[in-house]
């Protein structure tokens, strides 16, 4: 798959971000309604399946952005950090919208 514009992820098929996802998830008792993943390219879209907030970054891959419920700004922007801390302050529709 291939992550970012020049790069080439090689994974083993039972491995990679959605595994990670789901092993913590595991873990430590986290539904996926309790879930929120952040992502910008195809390598990230196992993870889409894991998350009630699929949230793609506004530079993401395209073919990504498809897959995820919602958009935010860039990471030059601050837009994951700022959509944590909406989240963690319960004002979280108020950086994804509806």
């Amino acid at each position: 798959m291939t992550s970012g514009n020049v790069f080439i992820d090689i994974i083993n098929k039972n491995s990679g971000k959605g595994h990670a996802v789901e092993y913590l998830q595991n873990k430590y008792g986290i539904s996926i309604d309790e879930t929120m993943i952040f992502g910008d390219s195809m390598n990230d879209l196992s993870m889409v399946p894991r998350a009630k907030y699929s949230i793609a970054m506004a530079n993401a891959d395209p073919d990504f952005m498809k897959h995820c419920t919602y958009k935010i700004g860039t990471n030059d922007e601050q837009a994951v950090l700022d959509t944590i801390e909406a989240f963690l302050d319960g004002e979280l529709e108020s950086v994804l919208g509806d």
